[in-house]
């Protein structure tokens, strides 16, 4: 089963160490539910950002379209 793609905005500004990946929370990026993590719909975990995207959860985002 596929995961619809949505638009979310993060909370926060993140950045991954070791990359120059980061995401600005002024900025609406496309996210995908992390159907492959374990609990991932009672956590509402996503994938986020430019691949290989950050991992963030129900209190990390907003969302702005489904």
């Amino acid at each position: 089963m596929r995961s619809k793609k949505f638009k979310v905005k993060p909370d926060k500004a993140y950045k991954l160490l070791g990359t120059d990946l980061e995401l600005d929370p002024q900025k609406i990026y496309t996210a995908v539910y992390a159907m492959n993590i374990p609990d991932w719909k009672e956590r509402e975990l996503i994938f986020i950002g430019p691949l290989p995207g950050f991992l963030l959860e129900k209190n990390e985002y907003t969302i702005i379209e489904q």
